[in-house]
């Protein structure tokens, strides 16, 4: 490697090495030049093939200087030409050269691209970024003054008590705790909004909201059941022999299987849906009837019908209920009435915007939290108000559908 190096102009005494990492662990750092690449694969091999090149471009930027470091393109610099297990290190040496009004959106350019980074910020370099804070609004404050917030906690999150990533939105919090299937528990919290730095409102910026370390107050963690392997079978098994006899209708209504890394919205996304729901059901029957069932299976299986797109879409719902009315569509098995559809058709209208949009009929709210969420793992909520995590995949558990790809994965 150094003899590689050296042939372009580069020096060994700038390689770093992390060993706690498994892979990308090695990077070359030249911080006074800004120029940061990846040399965990450099061999002789690698650079007869594809690093030859890489290095030629790197060398000719040493020669003339690195752009966008030079003219201050501090949102770039680290986007375009930071690996990003450097770009911690670089902004702690350089934050204090990034203009006070830009600093702050500098810095959270990069915090949230990264994962479990929290251990890596200088507590003083955080004081001095969260000193500048952005112009966001507020999140509203409840009676007692305080901001009630949520945190979904993995296996390496950190101490809820010193986080200071939270949601004002308990369904963000329950997504990033089941990201990488290592959810623990769902933390709830409370903040006064003068230790608010920045809010980000709207599902799609995950409700977010940055606090000052140290300053959430009265912590606990919510009622919650895991469905880990304990619980999962005892969850799971009243609701499959439902789940497989209107599961088999889901391909008849048009859904068709994800393709591609951002489709999500498929036939396993249905699947998915209506098995929670049908756990939903299960898990507190006692105060749901059979009508409310065929409400849940009905929403679940035609809640995506009429979407045509990947994007944010606020009104594939109303679409939904278009297509599903100027077709006539309906689930075998399910008998709704007049009064049925005129709680099943807003449930599925309203379920793609933000709490709040509209009018909605009485039994949404015990319908519909989060039910259809997307992503590593979705969850319901329970007549006890816990909330379940699910994380397996039926493929595994369930044989016996029409078709084998039918089941899906909660991945």
């Amino acid at each position: 490697m150094a003899e590689i190096l050296d042939h372009y102009g580069f020096t060994i005494k700038n390689v770093v090495h992390d060993p706690g990492r498994r892979f990308q662990h090695t990077y070359y750092a030249d911080y006074d030049n800004g120029i940061y690449f990846d040399v965990s694969m450099m061999s002789k091999d690698y650079f007869d093939f594809v690093g030859k090149d890489i290095l030629q471009g790197l060398s000719k930027m040493l020669e003339d200087g690195n752009q966008l470091l030079s003219q201050k393109e501090w949102d770039s610099f680290y986007l375009i030409m930071m690996p990003l297990p450097m770009a911690v290190y670089d902004f702690q040496k350089r934050f204090r050269d990034i203009p006070t009004d830009q600093v702050f959106d500098v810095w959270y350019g990069i915090y949230k691209r990264l994962d479990y980074s929290f251990g890596m910020w200088d507590p003083d370099v955080l004081d001095y970024v969260f000193s500048y804070p952005p112009d966001t609004p507020k999140p509203e404050a409840g009676e007692n003054g305080l901001v009630t917030i949520y945190r979904g906690m993995g296996e390496l999150s950190s101490n809820p008590d010193q986080a200071i990533s939270w949601s004002t939105h308990p369904g963000n919090a329950l997504w990033f705790a089941n990201r990488f299937h290592l959810g623990i528990a769902l933390v709830i919290a409370e903040v006064d909004p003068g230790a608010v730095v920045a809010y980000y409102p709207s599902f799609r910026n995950k409700n977010e909201v940055i606090v000052k370390p140290g300053t959430v107050q009265n912590i606990r963690s919510a009622d919650m059941l895991p469905a880990d392997q304990e619980n999962f079978i005892k969850l799971a098994a009243p609701a499959l022999f439902d789940y497989m006899r209107y599961g088999r209708q889901a391909r008849k209504f048009g859904y068709k299987n994800e393709t591609g890394f951002f489709a999500y919205h498929g036939i396993k996304h249905i699947l998915r849906v209506l098995f929670l729901a049908l756990v939903y059901y299960y898990s507190c029957k006692a105060e749901l009837t059979e009508r409310d069932k065929d409400i849940l299976v009905y929403f679940a299986l035609l809640h995506d019908v009429g979407r045509t797109n990947e994007d944010g879409d606020d009104n594939h719902g109303a679409a939904s209920v278009s297509l599903i009315k100027s077709k006539g569509l309906r689930v075998k098995g399910v008998n709704l009435s007049k009064k049925d559809y005129r709680i099943a058709h807003p449930i599925i209208e309203y379920h793609c915007k933000d709490d709040g949009a509209g009018s909605r009929p009485s039994g949404i709210q015990k319908v519909l939290p989060g039910m259809t969420s997307t992503g590593p793992s979705a969850y319901i909520k329970s007549a006890r108000t816990w909330t379940v995590w699910i994380e397996f995949d039926l493929t595994d558990l369930i044989t016996g559908c029409s078709e084998p790809s039918l089941p899906g994965s909660f991945r």
